[in-house]
């Protein structure tokens, strides 16, 4: 994928001073409602462009607009859905693709959707799962004050409690759409360079932020980049990673329960310290062993609960 080009933007601007005041303004009824669609038309999305790769080749969900629109008839088809008929298969897709992308567009698209995951981070409302985070570490007595430095991908706020709490000396913060330039760095976690040795990670957390990745396999090299970023640095210091995934993720999931995710973390190196299911999320705390990794066998998706009603969630090593 290349090294990203990790450009940092200067001043705080007019836009995210009027993101604030939106976000002061949803109400989390329409918060919720918000973070349930954009879910399933994402869902939906990255089904349909997986779907073309057959006819458009390199597509993906960064160039799908670009690609589709360079083609004089389907850019007619993927604007126009509703006003054609008796279109071939191809068409049929990119025609579906255009009605997702006009129903994203038409909710608000994806700066809705972060503003209203920040309101749910807002401390007032309840939300920020760092905190389960920094209870962990205080009560398992893993980290001393300022010594320790972390990685935060997803990061929707520099003011949550794995910023403030102290405890680290220095917190990166990384996310696909800055919503704070001059705090949060805005880029694609699997193009973000993996630094110098000394300036890598005692902690990383990857709150929220599995779930979207597109694909099984995806979501699996996701998790297998995660250890590059750890530091070696310091023998004695423990590596942790921090993640949190929907409850349905684990609960539900027609080929994923925690059974499973601990054989499959187990084989990557990582050891669970901590677990909590929680009413709609579920929080892991792990630590990473780089001589513990085991056998790769998760390379197919097997059934572990049966039912019509069960989502498809699953990770691909």
């Amino acid at each position: 994928m290349g090294l990203l080009n990790r450009k940092r933007v200067t001043g705080i601007t007019e836009k995210s001073k009027n993101q604030n005041v939106k976000v002061r303004n949803i109400k989390p009824e329409k918060a919720r409602k918000v973070i349930r669609s954009f879910h399933t038309l994402r869902k939906n999305r990255s089904k349909l462009i997986n779907d073309l790769t057959q006819h458009f080749h390199g597509i993906n969900e960064e160039n799908y607009m670009e690609i589709i629109r360079s083609d004089s008839h389907m850019k007619s088809v993927f604007e126009n859905q509703d006003k054609l008929s008796n279109i071939d298969a191809k068409s049929v897709l990119v025609g579906e693709l255009g009605k997702v992308h006009r129903q994203m567009e038409s909710q608000g698209g994806l700066e809705l959707y972060q503003l209203a995951s920040t309101l749910g981070q807002q401390v007032s409302r309840g939300g920020d799962s760092s905190r389960k985070l920094i209870e962990w570490l205080k009560e398992l007595n893993l980290m001393s004050k300022g010594t320790y430095r972390a990685l935060e991908i997803g990061s929707l706020s520099s003011k949550n409690v794995i910023s403030t709490c102290g405890l680290f000396q220095t917190v990166t913060r990384v996310d696909l759409h800055s919503q704070e330039p001059e705090e949060i760095i805005e880029c694609d976690f699997m193009e973000f360079a993996v630094p110098k040795e000394e300036d890598r990670y005692d902690l990383v957390s990857c709150s929220l932020v599995l779930n979207f990745v597109p694909t099984p396999i995806q979501r699996g090299d996701m998790l297998r980049r995660i250890r590059l970023f750890f530091t070696e640095s310091n023998p004695e210091s423990p590596k942790l990673l921090f993640m949190v995934l929907p409850l349905p993720c684990i609960t539900n999931s027609r080929y994923l329960d925690n059974s499973l995710l601990l054989s499959m973390m187990s084989s990557l190196g990582f050891k669970q310290l901590k677990y909590h299911e929680a009413t709609k999320v579920v929080y892991w705390l792990w630590e990473f062993d780089k001589n513990a990794k085991g056998p790769n066998i998760y390379r197919s998706k097997k059934e572990v609960r049966s039912g019509k009603n069960r989502n498809n969630f699953s990770i691909l090593l």
